[in-house]
């Protein structure tokens, strides 16, 4: 998926762990996120991303 393509890879060539659920609460404005700096993980600008 789009997603998991733009997630940014660490120096170690690992990808970092997260929950897709505050992907989605993100994009979709809720406020409850296990990982305060989500966008944070990613290439892109997760807002940019169109999940219905």
């Amino acid at each position: 998926s789009k997603i998991f393509k733009s997630l940014k890879v660490s120096k170690d060539g690992t990808l970092p762990v997260f929950e897709f659920s505050d992907v989605f609460n993100y994009i979709t404005g809720e406020p409850i996120l296990y990982q305060k700096n989500i966008q944070d993980l990613f290439k892109v600008n997760l807002l940019d991303f169109d999940i219905p």
